[in-house]
């Protein structure tokens, strides 16, 4: 073998190494300077509860929701805070071990099941009583009855005399994420609605001497009705979910104090229809420590920070991530879905290696 074709044996093999090492290099220094953490579980029923260690006070009682309900665990957010029960998740016919675990070794009194049993299975009621803690369901006609309900039940605990609206729907639901935090800090409800139950948050303020409303959203999900009868309202909108995740950061927190924030992905849609419930059951699980701290979160739905969100990052001079229900990395320099950058990392890898054997072997 000539020395040609022993350089190109070499150079290919140089390739090759630097393919699989580039990856771990660019992670290596992409943030440094950033302080990085974690909050990631094996799964979302795991990270909820590594989430709340530390955060729940001798609990005695929790409210357990459909992992699919969406809309419910959002309206329920700042009560079960305000009155330190945890707020816990499950699929409609299996109760997830590290819930069984969590309602077990707590030796809680009772657990509030949120709908009947099309939505949470009567087996899991028995699972749950066979631990000695008494169930009860709460079973309302819709949506609007259960945003209501638990407004009501905030208010009552909180006192507060304003409220939060997001839009019932996929869309709302990501967005209503950037609130739940301030919302649990500050005991405020969380009212979804859309054009047929707005009457209902309407009647709500009315009934409860509400003073104040957020509308949270994109400037066209909810209508100027909203304006017309809700009390003195101010709208936090955007173009997307990531503005308004921004602007409400803005508005709720004081910016010269911030130098942390919760990094969670804010329930993309799936082929564009279904939301990815698991991404919002992290941010559902950071809200105990974010409501204790103070500290915004902030939605990426990409496990490397998105460019609009380092820019903030860096307006606000924030050095401290930490990442829930995934790790903040990154492995290519061209920003790519991680299946694309390995598609197309790995054919031009190929191409190189064949041209340099092809052109090796002519000479």
């Amino acid at each position: 073998m000539n020395k040609k074709k022993i350089t190109a044996v070499l150079l290919a093999l140089l390739l090759v190494v630097a393919y699989l090492f580039s990856g771990k290099i660019i992670n290596k220094l992409y943030l440094r300077g950033y302080e990085k953490e974690k909050i990631q579980g094996v799964n979302r029923y795991e990270t909820i509860i590594s989430c709340g260690e530390g955060y729940w006070h001798n609990p005695k009682e929790a409210i357990l929701i459909n992992t699919n309900d969406i809309g419910a665990a959002m309206n329920a957010v700042p009560y079960a805070y305000a009155n330190n029960i945890p707020l816990l998740l499950t699929e409609k016919g299996d109760l997830p071990s590290e819930i069984y675990s969590f309602i077990s070794e707590n030796h809680l009194n009772k657990v509030y099941i949120l709908g009947g049993i099309n939505t949470i299975s009567k087996p899991i009621e028995r699972t749950i009583e066979r631990t000695g803690t008494d169930v009860e369901r709460i079973v309302r006609k819709n949506r609007g009855d259960v945003s209501k309900l638990f407004a009501e039940l905030t208010v009552k605990k909180t006192k507060s005399k304003e409220m939060f609206v997001v839009f019932d729907g996929k869309n709302g639901y990501s967005i209503g994420v950037s609130v739940l935090g301030k919302a649990a800090e500050k005991g405020i409800p969380i009212l979804t609605v859309n054009e047929s139950n707005l009457y209902k948050a309407a009647e709500f303020a009315r009934e409860n001497g509400i003073e104040k409303t957020y509308v949270i959203g994109r400037f066209n999900d909810l209508s100027g009705t909203v304006d017309k009868v809700l009390p003195n309202v101010q709208r936090i909108s955007g173009k997307d979910k990531y503005e308004v995740n921004r602007n409400v950061i803005e508005a709720f927190y004081d910016m010269d104090k911030v130098d942390k924030v919760y990094v969670a992905k804010g329930g993309n849609l799936i082929n564009g229809k279904d939301l990815n419930v698991g991404e919002f059951v992290n941010s559902i699980a950071a809200v105990p420590r974010m409501a204790k701290s103070g500290e915004p979160i902030l939605i990426n739905d990409t496990n490397y920070i998105q460019d609009d969100a380092m820019d903030f990052l860096k307006k606000y001079n924030i050095k401290k991530l930490c990442s829930v229900g995934f790790e903040i990395k990154k492995t290519s320099v061209i920003n790519l879905d991680s299946d694309i950058a390995r598609i197309v990392t790995s054919f031009i890898l190929i191409v190189m290696i064949a041209l340099i054997t092809f052109r090796a072997l002519k000479e």
